[in-house]
């Protein structure tokens, strides 16, 4: 299933490391640690990476991934 995510906010954890906060659908479900795999258009083509959630189900307003260089 794919889902258009839009993204919240982005915070500079450290140097090398950013969390990035989407809002979250309404009709989303996870469990803690699942995994979401974000797609991006680069250079004409799709690349794809796979994040565990780093936010909590019962946060009903956001979804979020963190992100180290």
């Amino acid at each position: 299933m794919k889902i258009t995510l839009n993204v919240k906010q982005v915070i500079k954890e450290t140097n090398d490391t950013i969390t990035i906060v989407f809002d979250r659908p309404q009709d989303m479900d996870f469990k803690a640690g699942q995994f979401l795999t974000l797609i991006l258009p680069l250079e004409g083509r799709e690349v794809r990476r796979s994040y565990s959630l780093c936010s909590a189900p019962y946060e009903t307003d956001r979804l979020a991934v963190s992100v180290k260089r």
